[in-house]
């Protein structure tokens, strides 16, 4: 072996090493996860929210990890222990069904041994493309979440059940709702696990439609009722941007751009039943439902009579 040889070797051991010693971060743990997935590609290509994933947790043990974004982590049930080990110390965790973790950007771990009792994990990725997509602004990148590896928080531990049980029906509810889980999600995390929540409230309360922009926003989605509604369209039929649309829903009517749009789709089926015998069929096209078993569905939820019912009652 010549000198050049030698120089060119020996470059390539040490740029081995380094790499060894300090691997690119992972833009996508759920991409790398090692346990046992629980939702198909499928469903999964059909969900139009942040990136998520759902785990039968079966316990592994990984070497070196280091995360470019945040990522929050759940046993949604059964039991875990997990024991990691970081540069200057280790931590071991007791979790039972319904502890969270939420791991900072380039939190770095050394090691991780995951022991697991009959349990599932979820596992969610708070990205800045993801954030983008949905239309949020700069202030919720995710650099101010303070890490926490264990904690219970009922409200977000809903918001992922409802995730992970709409992507198992097969996203009957569309894109609409997906975005609102996902927006109703990221605000809550960082208004409850962010070292800047003060400043994100105060900027969360100064948003709510004028007259103007409500009076688009009502003329759009009565015009769309049998259409795909997206935060996207709503937010460029009322002029605003999708951030500012969904704080306006929250702060002008207390609720989601799902809940508004399937408010103003059950009373249009209202006004249809009461005043018509439109085959059942028919009144889920015309309103926006996915089919006739779900539009009844929701209907029995929202109003607690089934749309027969409904219609006879009127009639009575």
């Amino acid at each position: 072996m010549n000198a050049a040889e030698l120089l060119l070797n020996g470059q390539s051991d040490s740029a081995a090493l380094r790499m060894k010693q300090h691997p690119t971060p992972m833009t996508s743990l759920l991409e790398a996860y090692p346990e046992p997935s629980l939702l198909s590609k499928i469903q999964l290509e059909r969900w139009k929210g942040l990136k998520i994933g759902y785990f039968d947790a079966t316990g592994f043990v990984r070497g070196y990890v280091c995360l470019d974004h945040p990522c929050i982590g759940l046993i949604s049930s059964g039991a875990a222990q997990a024991s990691l080990r970081f540069a200057v110390n280790n931590a071991r965790l007791n979790l039972a069904a319904g502890t969270a973790g939420l791991y900072a950007p380039h939190m770095e771990v050394h090691r991780f041994n995951w022991q697991c009792n009959e349990a599932k994990r979820v596992l969610v990725d708070l990205d800045s493309s993801t954030y983008r997509g949905l239309g949020l602004e700069d202030v919720f990148l995710g650099k101010d979440l303070q890490q926490n590896l264990a904690f219970n928080d009922a409200t977000m531990n809903g918001l992922l059940f409802a995730m992970i049980d709409e992507i198992q029906q097969g996203c009957l509810h569309g894109e609409l709702f997906a975005e609102s889980l996902s927006h109703g999600l990221i605000r809550h995390v960082h208004l409850h696990h962010g070292s800047s929540r003060q400043s994100i409230a105060a900027f969360e309360g100064k948003s709510r439609f004028n007259a103007q922009q409500f009076s688009r926003l009502k003329e759009y989605v009565r015009a769309n009722l049998s259409a795909k509604i997206t935060m996207r369209k709503v937010a460029d039929a009322v002029g605003v941007s999708q951030a500012f649309l969904f704080r306006g829903f929250r702060n002008t009517f207390g609720c989601s751009p799902y809940q508004y749009v399937l408010s103003e789709r059950i009373t249009a089926a209202k006004r249809v039943l009461a005043y018509s015998e439109v085959p059942l069929v028919e009144i889920a096209l015309m309103t926006g439902f996915s089919s006739h078993s779900h539009f009844s569905t929701v209907f029995s939820r929202q109003t607690g009579l089934s749309p027969t019912e409904f219609a006879l009652n009127c009639r009575a």
